[in-house]
Parts: C-alpha cells; sequence; structure tokens
C-alpha cells in the first residue's frame, strides 16, 4: 500500500509505503482540505479504514515527540488524569456520607399485610 497526502495547494505533505499497518501524522500549515489518497500497488485486495486528524504528541514516524507533548499535550493529560482522581473521591466521599447517614436514623418499621414501611 502507498499513502500520499496532499495539502490544499496540491504539494505533497507526506508520504509513505507500507504493508499491514500506517501511523502518520502531519501538522497543517493553513487551512483548507488535504487530501489522503491510498493506493493498493500489491495484487491482493485490501481494505482500509482509517482515523484522521491532527494528533500533537506524535512525531511522523509514530514515536511520542516530547518537545511538542511539553507545550500542550501533556498539560491535557495531566487535566484528565486529575479530574478522573476528583471523580473517584467524590463518589467515595459520596458513599461514606450515605452509609454514615444511613447509621445516623433509627428507623421503626411496620408491616401490614405483607407491605413494610419506614418511618424516619
Amino acid at each position: 500500500m502507498k499513502e500520499t497526502v496532499t495539502d490544499p495547494s496540491g504539494e505533497t505533505v507526506s508520504n509513505g509505503e507500507f504493508d499491514e499497518s500506517f501511523f502518520t501524522t502531519i501538522k497543517p500549515e493553513g487551512t483548507g482540505t488535504y487530501t489522503v489518497i491510498v493506493t493498493n500497488i500489491g495484487t491482493q485486495t485490501a481494505m482500509v479504514s482509517g482515523s484522521f486528524g491532527y494528533m500533537p504528541f506524535a512525531s511522523a514516524d509514530g514515536q511520542p515527540n516530547f518537545d511538542d507533548m511539553m507545550s500542550g499535550g501533556l498539560d491535557m493529560l495531566i487535566l484528565g488524569g486529575s479530574l478522573a482522581a476528583a471523580g473517584v473521591v467524590t463518589l467515595i466521599v459520596g458513599g461514606v456520607i450515605t452509609i454514615a447517614d444511613g447509621r445516623r436514623h433509627e428507623t421503626t418499621t411496620t408491616s401490614e399485610s405483607g407491605v413494610t414501611y419506614r418511618k424516619d
């Protein structure tokens, strides 16, 4: 398989050949329509599925780009992890409050024809 990406002016910004899977990233230099062409240069039938978007934390060869991570990508990862941790803490605190509140109330129950009522 061969991939080619061209920018709005028609200049090639990425091209490469691959066998099974392929990862690349480009940094758009301007607005407009970027064109992706995938060509089957082999003799076997091929199926293609793709995901497109700019990933500032990855270099063109798919490896992490630590310089760009430190300038924005890593900040978002830290923020996301912090929000997830805050959500877990909120769930735990809510559970503790619910249990403590349930133990604080004395409850009496009455039963009428098989139905149990709780009086607070």
